[in-house]
């Protein structure tokens, strides 16, 4: 099934083929032209009068009909160019193949050039068949081809990856986000983080998640949040709720209190994609009661959320830096070994991604010309903004934060392995209260007492505030840690196998025993076994043979 093939009609004689030409030269086209001028001005003689009609037929030259169409399309052409003459032969664009067999290819295209692999061979191959079957005559390869090469790239685009990627790869993105101030829009998204981090004991744990928010007018990252969960209400929570808090009691938790991180402020909106985690009640609620603008993107525009996507991604090629990093994809992977050169912590992970942040508010962005910093710098000077109160912006945060409910019990409210207690709680015992809590900072939780929130600090005093997500890492470690005991898996496998079978081996044996009892209620008595009554042969003797007539 080759060349040949697509040249001849199984069985038949060969087909006419639209054949590619090529081009007029630019010489040719030079020269069409400047017979064009040429004729222009033979007419224009003619209609002032300068010559006769039959001059004018002769200097041309032409036939009196060619004539009269030349002197029509003057007047209605603007200049010289109407005047160029009709090429013959079959005009560009012109198909020579019946209806029928179009629709063929038409239908075949589409129906072939959903595969990424496909090419104009697999799409002649349907073709052919088609036409067998419907008695049509087959076209050439070349045919076919030259209209899967006339589809756009956007519609091939399409058809081999779906228009979603079609219409971000290729689709029109015409006008530009013009924003007068920081804080006008913002942009939020999640993504799981290239790298695989450990445990204190540097035993391998799993990849982490990252929520970033971005002011899109000054690129300044105005709240992230890193976890080990997966995106959740939680997570949007706890970076919005960021957002606006002073960053310097975060810094310090992770030993960071050197590290310069002066952005917060309410945003005025909030765009995300259609993601459950930014639909839920709770952050729609708490986003009109703020006045902040929660828009999701429509479906399919993937650049409205362009600028925390690149911010993402920029980051991720530092990442890829790492031990331990997965690389963006398998291909880039390949055989790197990231569970075995893992050995950064949860801990080491957010000092560093937090020095990280420092840098990119320090570094020239080349769309804003400026680093993030100085342009968050020049708009607000020294000046906070969104100046709220201690009280407007505690009543905020909480809004924002994540929720539980828990029972006060008679040492307080146990929350994430820790109790809490204040006098407040005594009137509640034994209620089921709403709670907010900070993930960024667990030393005291909020709760809901008379429509109001009252801050509960840690019951022991003493104990050291946290890391929520530092905190997971205990639970995580103890079931890595829980894989190596004094028995291996391959040993606990084979007792379980070994357990098993004792149980079918006894169910066996019941039925058995079972069957054994009901034979002997219906018969009776047992049956007595004759034992076999041995004797002795010497096999040393020669046999002798039985007559058969005896």
């Amino acid at each position: 099934m080759g060349i040949f093939e697509a040249r001849f009609r199984l069985g038949g004689e060969p087909m006419k083929e639209i054949k590619n030409k090529g081009k007029f030269s630019d010489e040719l086209e030079l020269q069409e032209l400047e017979e064009a001028k040429r004729r222009n001005k033979i007419i224009e003689k003619y209609l002032g009068k300068e010559i006769t009609y039959q001059s004018a037929l002769g200097l041309i030259p032409c036939s009196k009909s060619t004539f009269y169409r030349l002197l029509h399309k003057y007047d209605e052409g603007d200049n010289s160019t109407a005047l160029l003459g009709i090429r013959r032969g079959r005009k560009k664009g012109e198909n020579q193949l019946a209806k029928k067999v179009e629709v063929v290819i038409r239908v075949a295209i589409k129906r072939k050039l959903n595969s990424r692999e496909a090419g104009p061979s697999v799409v002649w191959r349907e073709v052919r068949d088609r036409c067998i079957e419907e008695s049509l005559p087959i076209p050439s390869l070349s045919a076919v081809a030259q209209r899967v090469k006339s589809i756009s790239p956007l519609e091939l685009r399409k058809l081999k990856y779906g228009a979603a990627d079609a219409y971000d790869k290729l689709g029109m993105k015409p006008g530009q986000l013009k924003l007068s101030r920081p804080l006008e829009v913002t942009q939020i998204d999640h993504t799981l983080v290239d790298i695989i981090l450990c445990d204190d004991d540097r035993v391998p744990l799993g990849r982490p998640w990252l929520t970033v928010l971005i002011d899109v007018k000054t690129r300044v990252i105005l709240s992230y949040y890193l976890s080990w969960h997966n995106p959740s209400s939680v997570s949007v929570a706890a970076t919005i709720a960021f957002a606006v808090a002073n960053k310097e009691h975060y810094l310090a938790t992770i030993d960071c209190a050197h590290i310069k991180y002066p952005f917060s402020g309410k945003p005025e909106a909030i765009n995300s994609d259609n993601a459950k985690e930014f639909k839920s009640l709770s952050m729609v609620k708490a986003c009109e009661k703020n006045n902040i603008s929660l828009n999701w993107r429509p479906y399919g525009k993937k650049h409205y959320g362009g600028h925390v996507e690149r911010w993402i991604g920029t980051l991720m090629g530092e990442v890829h830096f790492l031990p331990g990093t997965t690389f963006s994809n398998t291909l880039r992977r390949k055989g790197y070994p990231s569970e075995k050169k893992s050995c950064m912590t949860f801990m080491e992970l957010s000092k560093w991604f937090a020095r990280q942040v420092a840098i990119y508010h320090s570094t020239v962005h080349s769309e804003i010309k400026s680093t993030p910093g100085d342009a968050w710098f020049d708009y607000f000077g020294g000046q906070a903004p969104n100046a709220l109160t201690n009280k407007e912006k505690a009543e905020l945060t909480i809004d924002f934060l994540p929720q539980a409910r828990r029972r006060v019990t008679p040492k307080g409210l146990r929350f994430k392995n820790s109790y809490y207690y204040g006098p407040e709680l005594v009137p509640f015992a034994g209620l089921v209260l709403l709670i907010k809590y900070n993930p960024l900072s667990m030393r005291r939780i909020w709760v809901r007492l008379n429509n109001e929130y009252v801050s509960v600090p840690f019951s022991d005093l003493t104990e050291n505030d946290k890391v929520l997500e530092a905190a997971r890492i205990s639970s995580l470690s103890q079931q890595e840690k829980s894989k190596v005991r004094w028995m291996t898996e391959g040993e606990r496998i084979v007792l379980k196998r070994e357990s098993d079978e004792l149980v079918v081996s006894a169910k066996t044996s019941a039925k058995r025993e079972r069957r054994r009892q009901a034979i002997e209620k219906e018969h009776g008595s047992k049956i007595i076994a004759v034992p076999n009554v041995g004797f002795n042969c010497d096999y040393s003797k020669k046999p002798i043979p039985f007559n058969s007539e005896d």
